[in-house]
């Protein structure tokens, strides 16, 4: 290794460093540039991310960045995420990057910095999808976090008990049939979770939607739930509750954690991150719980979906966006950073188990230990090997956010038995192009 000494990066050197190569011409990224050139970045960028354990992860990974880039210093801040609209609308106290969950971007991507030409040397290593919900109008405006594929949550010492084959579980209208069964060797078994809070209502008919590469609007911005796709969601939820398999609760409310545990609900169709709920939650059933991939709409449909996820992203207002993207590039676009973020920490000393990344050179790093939650089940190896098959044709309306108030109740209707599948579609999007849309 020479001992000649870096030279420090100026804002000119970096801005050189931006430069667009020839017309077509795939760029190295721009770390690997500034090495290259014998360049030490310098500087100070303050970082927001979500107030928990997100924030105590990434903070812990920080050093590691550090050993790699001496000179940045990192402002790490805990911050509520409702906090940052407002922030880059008043352009005061603006951070250098932060946390975003997915759904909620749109609503602030004027005030976001175009990263594509960065991005294009890591895009073939994404998973699709993350891309997709992170461009607007043609320009990557965040860098993925994490993915949260969706799959079947099921008590595998229930159906052993019952003979009910997981194998054999390949439509809804098989997983209805297998509730069925259950219900009538088990009277007191609602099998199959129903969602009653309007906005996890949204994200989970939204998982079920994307999984039929559907979505509420289309490419075009028209609002596309009166389909087809959104029918069969609709007719699904009415079927369950007619055949009195479907338990009606909350997502990590008491009355949900004890239908798990109390022998009650058996199928839980939700994203990778219900384990929080079996690991952290739950008792008498804990390690009982396995997972499966969901079943089919249709013939050779996908058997996963998103349902929830969440990004980085650089505010156009910023003091030093070159320095927080390289930031982001070492923690979620390298594997070293990636480990440092996901892996065993002082936080989670067997690897985060809720989320898997979005960086697929890191699926080949088993990044969290079997989870005794799922009776030591590889869950790390069965998501990233099912992740590829999410839908990425999936765009999030920017009113996404107060869609509860319409969808989330009109299901809520459709559960107490007051209207139609049909009608939760025709009322909703009645309402949505009245009140969000105008």
């Amino acid at each position: 290794m020479s001992s000649q000494p870096l030279k420090k990066l100026s804002r000119r050197d970096m801005l050189k460093l931006l430069g667009i190569g020839a017309a077509g011409a795939m760029m190295p990224s721009l770390g690997s540039r500034i090495l290259a050139q014998g360049i030490e970045p310098v500087g100070e960028i303050t970082i927001w991310d979500r107030a928990g354990d997100l924030f105590q992860v990434i903070d812990a990974a920080i050093p590691a960045f550090n050993e790699k880039y001496p000179d940045i210093i990192v402002n790490h801040q805990a911050f509520e995420t409702s906090e940052l609209a407002p922030t880059l609308v008043s352009g005061v106290n603006v951070p250098d990057g932060a946390f975003i969950e997915d759904e909620f971007q749109g609503t602030i991507s004027q005030h976001l910095l175009d990263i594509t030409e960065w991005m294009q040397p890591y895009v073939d290593d994404l998973v699709n999808y993350k891309v997709a919900v992170n461009t607007y109008d043609g320009q990557i405006k965040g860098i993925p976090y994490d993915v949260d594929p969706a799959m079947l949550f099921y008590r595998a010492d229930i159906l052993e008990e019952n003979g009910i084959n997981i194998d054999d579980i390949v439509t809804y209208d098989d997983l209805i049939d297998a509730a069925v069964k259950l219900k009538e060797a088990n009277p007191e078994m609602y099998p199959i979770h129903m969602e009653t809070t309007p906005g996890l209502i949204v994200l989970w008919v939204s998982m079920l939607a994307n999984q039929q590469d559907a979505s509420i609007i289309d490419a075009n911005g028209e609002l596309s739930i009166e389909t087809d796709e959104f029918l069969n969601i609709m007719n699904f939820i009415k079927k369950a509750i007619d055949a009195d398999v479907a338990n009606m609760s909350s997502f990590v409310q008491p009355g949900d954690i004890a239908a798990c545990d109390q022998d009650i609900q058996v199928f839980y169709p939700w994203a990778i991150w219900f384990n929080y709920q079996v690991d952290a939650l739950l008792n008498e059933s804990r390690g009982k719980w396995r997972v499966a991939p969901l079943p089919v709409w249709s013939e050779n449909g996908a058997r996963t979906a998103s349902m929830g996820g969440s990004s980085f992203v650089i505010p156009a207002g910023g003091a030093n966006p070159e320095l927080a993207w390289l930031f982001y590039e070492y923690m979620m676009l390298t594997v070293e950073g990636i480990s440092a973020a996901f892996g065993p920490n002082e936080i989670y000393p067997g690897g985060i188990t809720t989320v898997i990344p979005a960086y697929k050179p890191a699926f080949d790093v088993h990044l969290m230990e079997n989870p005794e939650s799922l009776g030591g089940q590889d869950l790390y190896t069965f998501a990233t090997e099912l992740v590829n098959e999410i839908p990425s044709n999936y765009y999030f309306p920017t009113w996404y956010s107060q869609l509860a108030d319409f969808l989330g109740a009109n299901v809520q209707r459709l559960q107490a038995g007051e209207i139609t599948p049909e009608e939760v579609l025709s009322r909703s999007a009645s309402e949505i192009r009245s009140n969000l849309m105008r």
